[in-house]
């Protein structure tokens, strides 16, 4: 006689997001950073299938950045992330989310983002740019490796007093 038999396949391919930089500490004054988000493996969504992971920039605790510089900072992040998302084919951007889409080859997902250069002498300032809240569609396995990296800046300003005499004795 003839018969049935049914295979069950299970997808051994497990994602780990991973997030780095090119280097922890850059200069005030138009030093860059590179950041990079990449999968172990360069795993790659299937047909039909999306990875998707939260990526953010969060100050890092004494950071002295005030507020004013903090909402120049979130504006720079997300020009930087959307613009090289939109120049990644198969990556997307929303404001909080990465997502990787089919079309994506699995090449690490980079961004850059600049010191600003002040006038204020303010010390070391740093940040961390993180990735939360993975996710895939159809049930595959997804975490987070490294998490986060933080930057920190060094400010390229100084205090100078300078003493005069105004008139001689």
């Amino acid at each position: 006689g003839t018969g049935e038999v049914t295979t069950e396949i299970t997808d051994n391919d497990a994602v780990v997001f991973n997030i780095a930089q090119t280097t922890p500490t850059i200069t005030e004054g138009g030093a860059a950073n590179t950041y990079s988000v990449s999968t172990t493996g360069n795993v790659t969504p299937g047909v039909g299938q999306t990875f998707q992971v939260d990526l953010s920039l969060v100050l890092a605790n004494g950071n002295g950045v005030d507020d004013a510089e903090l909402a120049d900072l979130n504006e720079v992040f997300s020009t930087a992330v959307g613009t090289a998302a939109a120049a990644t084919t198969g990556v997307s951007w929303d404001g909080t989310a990465l997502t990787f889409d089919e079309n994506w080859d699995g090449t690490p997902f980079t961004f850059t983002l600049s010191a600003f250069d002040d006038n204020l002498a303010e010390g070391l300032e740093d940040y961390n740019v993180e990735i939360s809240n993975e996710q895939a569609t159809n049930g595959i396995s997804v975490s987070i490796g490294t998490g986060e990296v933080t930057t920190e800046i060094t400010d390229n300003d100084a205090v100078v007093f300078n003493i005069a005499q105004t008139t001689p004795t």
